[in-house]
């Protein structure tokens, strides 16, 4: 179905529309990741939707990918992305997608979640229910970090030995596993329906196949932190355009006071503004630590239609 110079099309595989998707190298900043062809094509492999509907414009080449789950359609991927229709540059641009949604759900009859949109949507016709808003965290070099942490990082440099990796490097896979592993094993003996989708087999799964794709291989490195022959913390980075999105993270409980994960944090952000990198985000979540690093707050809105 076309509307104007947009194109609407139910597709049962993602190699139906594969020759529009772009490649992470040419997308315009790491927010995208989750809609570039090495993440999208990964999550098809792995998670096997079973309809997607697939809406492009065909003069600026911008597309969003939704999949059916249950009598919603969501954004492909969700909730494994932190960014949905990041690809939006304006708010009169959010307008124009959340009219083609409009056009779909009409046609369709279902549901539509717009999970992590990073505009805020105007007053209009649009009928948009509010669900909430997630915090985005992220580092500059400004930031004021608590002095706990200063006091620690300087007590234990010499304690703990900083290694950075990309998938070039022989043990890649194996420091990406032991992430994997430790950080299930955390997870597991927290809540486990709060944590359902890493809990996920097919989630460990979809992480290592897109790691181990060629194209994206100047795009991913692995921060990890060793005391003696242990590995204590391992962080997962996308990065694109001197930006870095900080994926997934595990460490070690320590017995002697030491937070390995927010010293390994610290490590990480001086590496990568020492690289002339201009944004460090460190994802969705609110969770403590990332403020007394001194984080700024970046907002994200969830909505039903």
């Amino acid at each position: 179905m076309r509307i104007g110079v947009y194109s609407i099309e139910t597709i049962d595989s993602v190699s139906e529309i594969e020759r529009y998707l772009k490649p992470y190298c040419s997308l315009m900043n790491y927010r995208q990741l989750f809609m570039s062809k090495e993440w999208i094509k990964s999550y098809c492999i792995v998670y096997k939707p079973n309809k997607m509907v697939f809406v492009y414009n065909t003069y600026t080449q911008d597309y969003i990918l939704f999949e059916k789950q249950g009598s919603t359609l969501c954004c492909l991927g969700d909730p494994l992305n932190d960014f949905n229709l990041c690809n939006i540059r304006e708010a009169h641009e959010l307008e124009e997608w959340l009219h083609i949604i409009e056009q779909i759900k009409a046609i369709d009859r279902t549901t539509i979640t717009l999970n992590c949109v990073t505009t805020r949507l105007s007053n209009g016709s649009i009928d948009a229910l509010t669900m909430g808003m997630m915090i985005d965290l992220i580092a500059s070099q400004n930031r004021k970090i608590s002095s706990k942490y200063k006091r620690m990082q300087k007590k234990y440099c010499d304690t703990i030995q900083y290694n950075r990796i990309t998938p070039n490097n022989p043990i890649f896979t194996q420091v990406l596993d032991h992430l994997l592993i430790g950080r299930r094993m955390v997870l597991s003996a927290k809540a486990p329906d709060n944590n359902r989708y890493s809990l996920d087999e097919r989630f460990t799964a979809f992480i290592q196949l897109l790691c181990s794709q060629h194209s994206l291989h100047d795009f991913v490195y692995i921060d990890y932190g060793i005391v003696g022959d242990s590995i204590v913390s391992i962080v997962l980075f996308f990065q694109n355009n001197n930006d870095a999105l900080y994926y997934l993270r595990w460490c070690l409980r320590s017995s002697n006071k030491i937070s390995y994960g927010p010293l390994l944090d610290l490590w990480s952000i001086n590496q990568d503004f020492l690289k002339g990198y201009h944004i460090i985000d460190f994802s969705r979540g609110n969770d403590s630590y990332k403020y007394r690093l001194g984080f700024n707050e970046y907002k994200l809105y969830n909505y039903v239609i």
